[in-house]
C-alpha cells in the first residue's frame, strides 16, 4: 500500500509545487506592473490641501497620463527631500512663496518653457514679479491666500465701520480681549518686525529684543497660540480676534455666522503656493499638460473651492465661492501704498528656535 501511494504523493506535490511557482510569479509580475506604472506616472509633492484629489483624476482620464502626489507638512522637508533625491526625482512641486528663493539658490528648480503654457495672460499680475522669483523664470502662482484676523462681530460692534491695524493684535493700549496667535516662530517674529520695523531681510540684536519685548507683552492677551486652526478658538468665543490665513475663516463661516474675516488697513502678509519643475525631472512636457489642464478656469476653480483658497487666474475667481471675499481682499491689497510681506526668516534657525522658546516659557 505505500509503495503504491508514493506516485500518486508526488504528482501531488508536483501540482502544488506548480501552483506556488504559478502565484509567485503571478505576484513578482504585478509588482513589477505596479513598479513600471508607477515609473510612468507623473510624481506630484505638494502639500495636502492645495490639489483635489477629483480634479487629478479627472486629468488621468482626459489625458491618459497616471499621477502619483505625495505630501508635504512644511516647505524644509520639501527642500531638504529635493535635496537627497539621488534617483528619480518629483516632476511637479508647490512650493510657498519664500521656498522657491531657496530652491532656485541651491540649483534644484529648471527654468520654464512658458512658450509650452496657455494660461500666463490670465494671472492676475499682483501675484506676479515678487523677488522670490522676480521674472518668474522658474515658477509661477497656483493659489494664494492673505493673513488678516478673523473676529468675533458680537465683539465688534458695526465691524465695518472699524479700521482694523496691527495695533488690533500687537498694542496694548488697543486690546481689551482675548486673541488667538500663530505657533509659528517664523510668522510670529515675522508679523511682529514687520508691525516694529516694516520690511526687513534680517534683524539686528536690538531689533531682535525688541520684537522679543513686544511678543512677551503680547502674552498677557493670548488664549491659545492656536494658527492654523485659530477658527477654532474664534468660535468656541475663547477670543475675540484670532490672527488667520483667510481660508481657515472662510470655511468656518458657515458654521460661525459671528465671525468674520478683515484684512488690516496698511499692510499684511501674502501666502501665494506656486508650481515648480525639480531640475531632475524628464516629464516637462506631460508637466505642461498637466499644467495648462489645472490652470483651467473650471478646474483651478473647482480646486480652491474645496480648500476655500483663492485662484491665481482672474477667470478661475468667476467660478469660486469665495468670489466676494477674494474680490474684496484682492482690491484692498492694490490700493495705491498698500504693503505686501511675505514670510521669511530673518534669523538663524538656532537663533529663531532659541527665542520662541524664551518667548513663550
Amino acid at each position: 500500500m505505500l509503495q503504491r501511494s508514493r506516485p500518486l504523493f508526488s504528482k501531488r506535490l508536483i501540482i502544488l509545487l506548480a501552483w506556488g511557482l504559478l502565484i509567485l510569479g503571478t505576484l513578482v509580475w504585478l509588482t513589477s506592473l505596479q513598479e513600471s506604472q508607477e515609473k510612468k506616472a507623473l510624481r506630484i509633492f505638494s502639500w495636502s490641501d492645495t490639489l483635489s484629489s477629483d480634479i487629478l483624476k479627472k486629468f488621468e482620464e482626459e489625458s491618459g497620463i497616471k499621477v502619483h502626489i505625495d505630501y508635504y507638512a512644511s516647505n524644509e522637508e520639501l527642500i531638504v527631500k529635493l535635496k537627497n533625491m539621488t534617483s528619480q526625482s518629483y516632476d511637479l512641486i508647490i512650493p510657498s512663496d519664500y521656498a522657491i528663493a531657496m530652491l532656485i539658490e541651491q540649483d534644484l528648480l529648471q527654468p520654464l518653457d512658458k512658450s509650452q503654457l496657455t494660461f500666463l495672460k490670465d494671472i492676475n499680475p499682483v501675484l506676479l514679479g515678487h523677488d522670490y522669483d522676480p521674472s518668474n523664470a522658474y515658477s509661477l502662482p497656483l493659489e494664494w491666500d492673505v493673513y488678516g484676523f478673523g473676529i468675533d462681530q458680537d465683539v465688534f460692534k458695526d465691524s465695518d465701520k472699524i479700521n482694523f491695524s496691527w495695533d488690533h493684535l500687537f498694542n496694548d493700549d488697543v486690546i481689551n480681549y482675548k486673541v488667538a496667535m500663530t505657533n509659528d516662530p517664523v510668522d510670529a517674529i515675522g508679523l511682529a518686525a514687520c508691525y516694529l520695523f516694516g520690511k526687513k531681510k534680517s534683524l539686528s540684536e536690538k531689533e531682535i529684543l525688541a520684537v522679543k519685548r513686544l511678543l512677551i507683552d503680547q502674552k498677557k492677551h493670548v488664549e491659545a497660540y492656536a494658527v492654523p486652526r485659530a477658527d477654532y478658538v474664534l468660535g468656541s468665543k475663547n477670543a475675540a480676534l484670532a490672527l488667520s490665513l483667510s481660508a481657515y475663516i472662510l470655511r468656518s463661516k458657515t458654521d460661525f455666522p459671528f465671525m468674520k474675516f478683515v484684512v488690516p488697513k496698511d499692510k499684511t502678509f501674502i501666502s501665494i503656493e506656486n508650481t515648480a519643475i525639480p531640475k531632475n525631472s524628464s516629464r516637462a512636457e506631460d508637466v505642461y499638460t498637466l499644467l495648462n489642464f489645472l490652470y483651467r478656469p473650471e478646474n483651478l476653480s473647482s480646486t480652491c473651492n474645496v480648500f476655500e483658497l483663492f485662484p491665481a487666474t482672474l477667470s478661475a475667481m468667476e467660478f469660486c465661492d469665495t468670489k466676494e471675499d477674494a474680490l474684496e481682499i484682492s482690491k484692498k491689497i492694490q490700493e495705491p501704498h498698500y504693503e505686501l510681506f511675505f514670510s521669511r526668516h530673518l534669523m538663524p534657525e538656532k537663533t529663531l528656535r532659541t527665542l520662541w522658546v524664551e518667548i513663550k516659557s
